[in-house]
């Protein structure tokens, strides 16, 4: 196999607490012609030292610094575009891999030429790296070539695939797609990632992602997570909605009666989701 580069973008904000584990956990992997791009988002913490520290022990590390602070799709994006690699991967400041996760991720985009993500079996752990649960393996479409049915699959279960967000993609169909303000601005990107090519899942491999008391409160408290996000809608469900609707009409890559057929289908969803949160007691129309 060709010993193309990967990179590693690392957008980080405050992560002192397990960031030595998780920086140790990406220098270990088998593969290794790899770039670590850290963008620290102005932390306040010790992350900026142990950054400098672990760069100067491994020459891949390169280190950028935002004096001011962005918000998630902000950072997220913009450590992507520092990046250089033929095939790009996200990484937060907590979570860990198997050692062989880039390696057999890397030989999947090799083989499958339209596939534009690979992505392991996800285990939720928590703060003493203790198992909570794991995803199912549902958000596969690999043998789907039809561009309105990967659109379809993706939208009806990315809440169960969500740490695909975190797998291995073509840095080249990443940078055609953008990390919208939104509720979920992961799930938006993935939805236009699946005009581009198909996804991959594998149990060849695992990813840990991990879950903390401050990941909770942080993001699902609606008036909270409304923060972190940086979302200026006072009907942020509503705005949600809005932008999926923006993906479709902003896609390149499907012809105008498939986008229609897109909209419905995301009407559809998006009813779906609603009747779901009103049995919990959530509004569409609730302001944060």
């Amino acid at each position: 196999m060709e010993d193309k580069l990967v990179s590693v973008g690392i957008p980080l904000r405050n992560e002192e607490r397990f960031l030595p584990k998780t920086l140790e956990c990406l220098l270990g992997q088998t593969y290794q012609n790899i770039e670590f791009v850290i963008l620290d988002n102005s932390s306040e913490d010790r992350t900026p030292e142990i950054c400098e520290e672990f760069r100067r022990k491994d020459k891949r590390i390169k280190v950028f610094r935002s004096d001011s602070f962005l918000y998630p799709h902000e950072s997220f994006e913009k450590v992507l575009h520092l990046c250089s690699g033929e095939y790009f991967m996200w990484a937060a400041g907590h979570d860990l891999w198997e050692k062989n996760y880039v390696e057999v991720l890397k030989e999947i985009l090799d083989e499958h030429k339209d596939c534009v993500i690979a992505y392991g079996k996800t285990f939720v752990i928590d703060e003493k790296d203790n198992f909570m649960f794991s995803y199912p393996l549902l958000l596969d479409t690999r043998s789907v070539k039809n561009v309105f049915l990967r659109f379809h699959i993706t939208l009806y279960n990315l809440e169960k695939g969500v740490s695909i967000i975190y797998g291995l993609m073509r840095r080249e169909f990443a940078l055609k797609c953008k990390m919208l303000p939104s509720w979920g601005p992961d799930f938006l990107f993935i939805l236009q990632m699946s005009f581009w090519g198909s996804f991959y899942q594998t149990d060849r491999t695992k990813f840990f992602m991990r879950r903390t008391v401050r990941d909770w409160k942080k993001k699902y408290i609606p008036s909270n997570r409304a923060r972190y996000l940086g979302i200026n809608s006072r009907f942020p469900l509503i705005d949600y909605m809005m932008k999926c609707f923006w993906v479709v009409l902003n896609s390149s890559q499907a012809p105008a009666h498939l986008k229609i057929l897109m909209l419905f289908d995301t009407l559809r969803f998006y009813m779906a989701w609603v009747r779901k949160l009103n049995h919990l007691g959530v509004s569409i129309f609730s302001k944060v």
